[in-house]
């Protein structure tokens, strides 16, 4: 077994603490399509999941399940690991954390788990 095949092995079923950023509206739906892939409600930039991976994820807020569309520049890879941070496309982060949350990594904590 591959350290990737480890890694999502482990990670499957365990609910993740997290905290949620947000790009700005219609950032993610260019990214999306920048990697030929159809937009979807919740999308989400993670540092270590592989872009694909659907996620289940539950704020302070709402739930979603998320999928991975986009991951961390490699500049940012190791401080958003450090931090936690998951970057969620704005209404995807509007449902998990609420209407009138401004963006703050802190005001939103979150946790998530790979969908199975």
């Amino acid at each position: 077994m591959g350290l990737a095949s480890a890694v999502l092995v482990l990670a499957l079923g365990f609910w993740h603490p997290a905290n949620a950023v947000r790009y700005d509206p219609g950032v993610f739906g260019q990214v999306a399509r920048n990697r030929g892939m159809p937009i979807v409600v919740c999308m989400v930039a993670h540092p270590t999941l592989e872009i694909g991976t659907w996620i289940e994820v539950e704020g302070p807020a709402g739930t979603a399940d998320a999928r991975v569309t986009d991951t961390s520049a490699p500049e940012d890879r190791q401080r958003h690991i450090e931090t936690r941070r998951a970057e969620f496309s704005y209404d995807c982060a509007r449902r998990l954390c609420g209407q009138s949350w401004e963006g703050a990594a802190a005001e939103c904590p979150i946790v998530w788990r790979i969908r199975r």
